[in-house]
């Protein structure tokens, strides 16, 4: 019954059973305690534009509008080097015409993106950026909209792109989809007023120029919003 009294506090919608050891359960079981699932700040959607549903609208065009791939999206900035497929665009006026659904306005906001297909063995399963309007997202991305005032979605993000939740993620997904309800389940511990203007002050500088020194002061700052200890951060970055 203990076990299960575990599981359920990792993970009570789905009672998903991480792949941890003995020594590891004390860091979930503390990051999940008297925390906030990330349904709770933005539910994860999954881009709107289907690139084979909507491939009427799908074009190779730079003078059309600008539209995202899983591929293209790297942790704090977006890139157009790509090792397969193209750079696609979208003829915006066609697809907004033939789709009036809620995400059809979503590329009116300003989004955190991520991959939707990591492999199981890569060392980083959660890469996210921001997108700025206006962007469209294909299928392979993955993205949230949680409040922007005061630049919390800043703060998001650099939660997100932590080691900390990078390992939390690797532990319980299997596969290498990034399915929405895994990010939905995560855990989101808001620290203080003084370590949320830390961390996105620090996502604001690496949006602008990525440097590998702020991360570190970023996942930092996340240990301790969750109360790791210095023995236990061998354990995450080992």
């Amino acid at each position: 019954m203990l076990f299960i009294a575990y599981i359920k506090a990792i993970d009570n919608k789905y009672l998903s059973i991480p792949l941890i050891r003995q020594h590891e359960l004390s860091i979930f079981l503390k990051m999940t305690n008297e925390c906030k699932r990330m349904s709770e700040i933005s539910k994860c959607y999954t881009g709107e534009i289907d690139i084979s549903l909507h491939s009427e609208f799908i074009t190779n065009s730079s003078s059309d509008h600008s539209m995202l791939r899983g591929a293209q999206v790297q942790k704090y900035y977006i890139t157009n080097d790509i090792s397969q497929g193209d750079i696609l665009f979208l003829k915006a006026d066609g697809y907004l015409d033939k789709n009036k659904g809620e995400k059809s306005q979503h590329h009116n906001r300003r989004r955190i993106v991520m991959q939707g297909i990591t492999g199981v063995n890569e060392k980083w399963r959660l890469k996210m950026t921001m997108a700025q309007p206006p962007y469209f997202c294909a299928n392979s991305v993955n993205y949230l909209i949680p409040d922007m005032t005061d630049d919390f979605d800043y703060f998001i993000l650099g939660i997100l792109n932590s080691k900390l939740l990078n390992w939390y993620f690797a532990k319980l997904s299997t596969n290498s989809n990034v399915n929405g309800y895994e990010i939905d389940g995560l855990p989101i511990k808001m620290g203080t007023v003084e370590q949320r203007n830390e961390i996105i002050q620090l996502v604001g500088e690496l949006l602008q120029s990525y440097d590998e020194i702020k991360v570190k002061e970023i996942d930092d700052i996340v240990y301790q919003i969750y109360g790791i200890t210095e023995y236990e951060k061998p354990i995450i970055e080992g």
